[in-house]
């Protein structure tokens, strides 16, 4: 049996964009997989790598893409290859700014219930 079309180009535009051992996925792979993360061995985080064309031409849609890494590995992220042959239109978490200042925003769900226990319990969290 052959496959062609539409889909397996971005699955293997995807895989060729993913560097030796990197588990890449589509922004529609993410989806599917987001709600059993913590199901899968190691229990691995999904961390946005960025957006592309996937270099599929210049009608081509920007494709969210996701690497799978291992809670084990996570300090070791750093020391990962980037993704290969393709044109990123944004840049993903891993090359987020580093050094001697970096912007980072947190949400805290029912962070006004934090503050009903007092601020010295706020401290210890």
């Amino acid at each position: 049996m052959a496959y062609g079309g539409s889909a397996m180009k971005v699955a293997k535009a995807v895989g060729d964009a993913a560097s030796g051992g990197m588990i890449l996925l589509s922004h529609s792979t993410f989806l599917a997989l987001v709600s059993h993360l913590a199901e899968l061995p190691g229990a691995p985080q999904a961390v946005f790598s960025g957006e592309s064309d996937l270099g599929l031409g210049p009608d081509a849609v920007s494709y969210s893409l996701y690497q799978l890494i291992h809670r084990e590995l996570q300090h070791r992220m750093g020391y990962a290859a980037p993704l290969r042959n393709i044109p990123l239109t944004q840049i993903g978490t891993e090359d987020a700014p580093t050094g001697f200042c970096a912007i980072s925003f947190m949400h805290v769900a029912s962070a006004s219930m934090l503050g009903c226990w007092g601020p010295q319990s706020i401290l210890l969290i």
